[in-house]
């Protein structure tokens, strides 16, 4: 596998979640003054199918890889999902920590939002953009972590012929 092809599976594999995701964002499945899915049942679901689709898009990506199948089943189910929530709870967690240090400063408005019901909540671009870099890192780094191992296998596989 060259590194060309994979290039090109990371692509084809973010630019489908970069537009859904913001398709849900912008369709209001996340309540604009939280980073929580909105109250309305029938936009949960969306917000509980990125994993999913993340997932189907990865198990798509793995087919070039010469991985056992059940392999790419147990990465494509749990990879995503647990790459989303780490993301979001570094995101989350980093955004509190500062709000401790910036409290009433101009930056501090930058980030969050005063407005919101009665407690300032961080900005919903700066949220999700955050979060959106964070699991494209960690997504990238289980690529290059595929694209080694899978070279490292087939050197070990040629030197014993």
């Amino acid at each position: 596998m060259n590194k060309h092809r994979i290039e090109q599976n990371k692509r084809r594999l973010f630019l489908p979640l970069a537009l859904s995701y913001l398709f849900w964002i912008e369709s209001g499945v996340i309540d604009p003054c939280s980073a929580t899915p909105g109250y309305d049942d029938s936009e949960v679901i969306a917000w509980v199918s990125f994993p999913f689709v993340a997932g189907m898009l990865l198990y798509w990506c793995l087919h070039e890889y010469n991985i056992t199948s059940t392999a790419k089943y147990l990465i494509s189910a749990l990879l995503p999902t647990i790459i989303l929530s780490v993301s979001a709870l570094t995101v989350t967690y980093f955004l509190y920590r500062m709000e401790i240090g910036l409290r009433d400063t101009e930056m501090w408005n930058f980030i969050y939002d005063a407005g919101c019901y009665q407690d300032a909540e961080p900005q919903k671009l700066l949220w999700f953009a955050a979060i959106s870099i964070v699991f494209y890192l960690l997504m990238n780094l289980f690529f290059h972590t595929i694209s080694y191992l899978y070279k490292q296998n087939t050197r070990l596989w040629n030197n014993k012929q």
